[in-house]
C-alpha cells in the first residue's frame, strides 16, 4: 500500500468505528443484517426516519457480512406505507424522507430496475405490493470496495 491508499483505509475504518457506536435499535438493526429482511417502519416520524436511514446507511456494509449470500448482496426492504385499513400506522412523507436522505445524505442512486446483485450496490427503487396493498422502499447498501451501481 502506497501512503494515500493507506490513509484512506484508515479514514474508513474510523468511520465505520464512529457510525457502529452511535447504532442503536433499528439502525443497528439494519446494520447488522447479513440477509435479505424486510423492515417495517410504521409508526415512525419522518425526523426519526431521517436519523434512522442516514444512521444505518452512512457507511458501506462490511463485504465480509455479505458474504455467505448467493449474490454476495442482500435486499433490504422497509414498507413505507399501506393501503386504507393500516395508512395510519405510517408518516405520509415517509416513502419521500427515506429516498431524499438515501439521495442526498447517503449518496445512493434510484435504479428501478435494481436486482439483488453486486452491480446494484448503492442503489434503491420503490415498489407497490398490490398483493399485500404496501408501499416500499427496496434498498440494495453499498459494501466495501464497490463502486455506486445504477
Amino acid at each position: 500500500l502506497n501512503q494515500q491508499q493507506y490513509n484512506n483505509s484508515i479514514k474508513k475504518i474510523i468511520q465505520t468505528m464512529t457510525a457502529s457506536e452511535n447504532l442503536s435499535g433499528l439502525a443497528l438493526a439494519i446494520r447488522s443484517a447479513s440477509e435479505s429482511t424486510t423492515f417495517d417502519l410504521a409508526n415512525h416520524n419522518a425526523s426519526s426516519l431521517s436519523h434512522i436511514i442516514a444512521t444505518a446507511f452512512s457507511a458501506p456494509f462490511p463485504s465480509h457480512l455479505l458474504s455467505g449470500t448467493d449474490a454476495g448482496m442482500i435486499r433490504l426492504t422497509f414498507v413505507v406505507g399501506a393501503g386504507k385499513l393500516s395508512r395510519q400506522k405510517y408518516d405520509e412523507k415517509a416513502m419521500q424522507v427515506v429516498t431524499r436522505v438515501l439521495k442526498s445524505e447517503c449518496g445512493f442512486a434510484e435504479d428501478r430496475g435494481g436486482s439483488c446483485t453486486r452491480e446494484c450496490a448503492g442503489t434503491f427503487k420503490t415498489q407497490h405490493d398490490t398483493g399485500k396493498n404496501v408501499f416500499t422502499v427496496v434498498v440494495f447498501p453499498k459494501v466495501e470496495g464497490e463502486e455506486v451501481g445504477g
